[in-house]
C-alpha cells in the first residue's frame, strides 16, 4: 500500500483539508473515486443541457474537470475519468444492445480519456508543466488553447465517427454535430480547467470590505447584463448581438481583481448564455437550436480566450511591476549603502590627507635641517680639512727644496708619497663637494645645445694633454631640455673617462651621439678603450667604487656617482655596457616631455650596442 501513496496527490491542497497520515494510504483510490463521481455528475449535466433535436451536449464539462485535475495531480487518476464516463454513458444509452456497448459506451469513454491524457502530455511537452504558471503568462495561455483545440478536434472526430457507425445520429447532420461537440469540448476545457488551476494556486490578494463590496457589485452587474443580453429578462433593450456591457464588466473584473475572479465571471456568463440559448432567447437565434448553440459557443470561446489572455497579461504586468518596485527598493538601499561608504571613505581620505600634510611638513623640516647640516659639513670639508692638507703638502715641498741634499733616496720617496697622498685627498674632497653641490643645486631647465657643449668639453680635454691624438665623432644638432651646468658635469666625467681609459690605444676613437625612442632621448659616449667586465656593471655608479687600480688609472671613484645623481635630478637614468679590451658605451637618457602611455621597453635592446 505504501507504493500507492504519491505526494503529487496532495499538491495544491491546503494543509487543513488533507487526509491524516494514517488515511493517506487510501488517497489514491479515494482520489480516483472522487474524480469518477465528479465526471459522472458533469456528464449527466452535459446530457441535460443537450438540445431536444440532438444528443450532443452544447458544453462538455467532463473533459474540463478531468483535464484540470489530471494536469494538477498526475496521469494516475485516469481510471476515475474512464469509469465516470462509462457509468454516465451507460445510463444515457440504457437500451443499447450488448454488441454496441464497445462503440457507444466504452469507445467514447476511451476516446475522451485519451483526449485528456494526450492534452496534458502535450502541455508538458511544450513547457507547461506542473508548475501551474500558464495563467500568469499570455504566451502560455495561447499554447494551452492551441493544445485544447487540437486534442478536442481529434477526440470529437473519433466520437462522432463511432456514433455514425451505429447510426446513433442522422447522417445529414454529421458535420454540424461534430462541430457542436468540438466547440462544446473547447468551451468545457477552456472555461473549467483554468478555473480549477486558478483555485488550486496560492491566492496573493488580500480582501478588504471595500474590495468585497466592489466584487459583489461587479458580479451583480455582470449577472444583470448577461440576463438582458441573452433574453432571459426580455426588456427589449437589445435588438442585435451587442455584448458591450458584458465586455465592460469583464474588463472591470480583470483589471481590478485576479484570474480566479475572471474564471468565475466567465462561468457565470457561460451559464446564463447557454440557458438563454436553450430556451430560445438571446442575440444568436438561428434556424435551429443547434445553429444557435454553435453561435453561442463561438461567442463564449472568443470571450474566454480573450479575457484569460488579458488576465494573464495583467498578472504578468503586476508581477513585473512588483519585481521592478523591489528592484528599485533594493537599488535605493544599495545606493544609500554606497553613499554612506563613500562618505566614510571621504572622511578617512580627509584624515589621511591631513596626516599626510603633517608628515610632509615634518619631512620638509627634517630635510631642511639635513641640508643645513650638509652645508655645514661642506664648509667644514672645504675649509677645515683643506688647511691641514695644504700644510702637509707645503711643508713636504719645503723640506724637499731646503733639505733635499741632506736626505737619502728613501726619505725623498717618502716625502713624494706624502705629497701625492695629500694631493689625492684634496682631489677626493673636491669630488665629494661636487657631488654634494649637484644634489643641492637648483635646477634651471631650458633647451641646451648638447653638440656645442660637448665640443667645448672636448676642447678643454685636448688642451690639457696635447700629446695624444684621439679621433672624436660628435653627432650634429643634439639638444635636450635640462640644466646646462649639470649637463656639463655629466659630459666632463663621461668624455674624460673615455679619454682616460682609451689612452693605451694607438688609434683611440671616442663617439658621442643620440638615439630617440618613443619614451626617451638616449645619449651615449662610446670608446674603444680597455672596457670593463659586465659582471661588475652594478658597481660602476656607486660612490668610491673603482674597477681599476689607482696606480694604473688615476681617479677618485666619484665621477660616475655624480653622473647618476645628475640624471636622477632630471628624472632620467644611466647605464653602461662594455667588454674587456674592446671598449665601453655609457648611456644617459632623458624622459620625453610628451611621451605616450605604455610600458617602457628596455632601451638597450633598441640601440646598436656594438663596442
Amino acid at each position: 500500500m505504501q507504493s500507492t501513496t504519491r505526494p503529487e496527490l496532495f499538491q495544491g491542497i491546503p494543509a487543513p483539508l488533507r487526509l491524516p497520515e494514517r488515511a493517506q494510504r487510501f488517497a489514491y483510490p479515494l482520489a480516483v473515486l472522487a474524480l469518477g463521481a465528479a465526471c459522472y455528475m458533469a456528464a449527466l449535466a452535459g446530457f441535460w443541457l443537450s438540445p431536444t433535436d440532438t444528443s450532443v451536449s452544447p458544453i462538455w464539462p467532463v473533459t474540463g474537470i478531468a483535464f484540470g485535475v489530471i494536469y494538477l495531480y498526475g496521469y494516475r487518476l485516469w481510471p476515475g475519468l474512464f469509469l465516470g464516463l462509462m457509468v454516465a454513458l451507460a445510463q444515457s444509452f440504457e437500451h443499447t444492445a450488448a454488441s454496441d456497448i464497445y462503440l457507444l459506451i466504452a469507445g467514447p469513454a476511451a476516446v475522451f480519456t485519451c483526449e485528456v491524457l494526450g492534452g496534458v502530455w502535450l502541455l508538458r511537452r511544450i513547457g507547461i508543466g506542473r508548475a501551474r504558471t500558464f495563467l500568469d503568462n499570455p504566451s502560455m495561455v495561447f499554447r494551452f488553447l492551441a493544445v485544447v483545440v487540437l486534442v478536442t478536434a481529434l477526440g470529437s472526430m473519433l466520437v462522432n465517427l463511432l456514433l455514425q457507425l451505429r447510426e446513433a445520429e442522422p447522417q445529414n447532420q454529421a458535420f454540424m454535430l461534430w462541430l457542436t461537440q468540438w466547440l462544446g469540448s473547447i468551451a468545457g476545457i477552456g472555461l473549467i480547467t483554468p478555473a480549477i488551476v486558478a483555485f488550486a494556486k496560492p491566492y496573493p490578494m488580500r480582501w478588504s470590505r471595500a474590495l468585497i463590496a466592489e466584487a459583489a457589485g461587479a458580479f451583480l452587474l455582470l449577472y444583470v447584463a448577461a440576463h438582458v443580453l441573452f433574453g432571459v429578462w426580455p426588456l427589449g433593450l437589445f435588438s442585435a448581438p451587442v455584448p458591450l456591457p458584458i465586455v465592460i464588466v469583464l474588463l472591470w473584473v480583470a483589471i481590478r481583481f485576479g484570474v480566479r475572479e475572471v474564471a468565475l465571471a466567465l462561468l457565470l456568463v457561460a451559464l446564463v448564455a447557454i440557458h438563454g440559448t436553450l430556451i430560445g432567447a438571446g442575440p444568436y437565434l438561428a434556424a435551429s437550436l443547434t445553429e444557435a448553440m454553435l453561435l453561442t459557443l463561438i461567442f463564449l470561446i472568443v470571450l474566454t480566450a480573450g479575457f484569460y489572455t488579458l488576465a494573464a497579461a495583467l498578472v504578468e504586468n503586476r508581477r513585473s511591476t512588483a519585481a521592478l518596485r523591489n528592484m528599485n527598493v533594493t537599488l535605493e538601499q544599495r545606493v544609500g549603502q554606497r553613499t554612506e561608504a563613500l562618505a566614510r571613505a571621504n572622511t578617512e581620505l580627509k584624515q589621511y590627507r591631513d596626516r599626510l600634510e603633517d608628515l610632509v611638513t615634518e619631512r620638509t623640516a627634517d630635510l631642511e635641517l639635513a641640508n643645513r647640516e650638509i652645508e655645514s659639513f661642506s664648509y667644514s670639508v672645504s675649509h677645515d680639512l683643506r688647511s691641514p692638507l695644504r700644510a702637509i703638502d707645503g711643508y713636504s715641498h719645503a723640506l724637499v727644496e731646503d733639505y733635499g741634499d741632506r736626505l737619502d733616496a728613501k726619505a725623498l720617496e717618502y716625502l713624494k708619497r706624502s705629497r701625492a697622498a695629500s694631493q689625492r685627498m684634496g682631489l677626493l674632497i673636491d669630488d665629494v663637494l661636487l657631488l654634494s653641490r649637484v644634489t643641492r643645486h637648483e635646477l634651471i631647465l631650458h633647451r641646451v645645445d648638447v653638440t656645442t657643449l660637448a665640443r667645448s668639453v672636448i676642447k678643454e680635454i685636448e688642451s690639457a694633454d696635447s700629446r695624444r691624438s684621439v679621433k672624436f665623432v660628435v653627432q650634429e644638432n643634439m639638444s635636450v631640455e635640462g640644466d646646462e651646468h649639470l649637463l656639463r658635469i655629466v659630459l666632463e666625467n663621461l668624455l674624460g673617462n673615455a679619454w682616460k681609459y682609451s689612452a693605451r690605444k694607438p688609434q683611440a676613437r671616442i663617439e658621442f651621439g643620440l638615439r630617440k625612442t618613443r619614451d626617451e632621448r638616449v645619449f651615449f659616449v662610446r670608446d674603444n678603450g680597455i672596457g670593463f667586465d659586465m659582471h661588475y656593471k652594478d658597481q660602476l655608479f656607486g660612490a668610491f667604487q673603482r674597477l681599476h687600480d689607482p696606480d694604473e688609472f688615476e681617479g677618485t671613484g666619484i665621477g660616475l656617482a655624480t653622473v647618476a645623481r645628475v640624471m636622477t635630478r632630471h628624472g632620467g637614468r644611466v647605464w653602461a655596457k662594455g667588454k674587456v679590451n674592446v671598449g665601453a658605451t655609457f648611456y644617459f637618457a632623458f624622459p620625453q616631455r610628451r611621451r605616450t602611455t605604455g610600458p617602457r621597453k628596455a632601451l638597450a635592446d633598441d640601440l646598436d650596442l656594438d663596442v
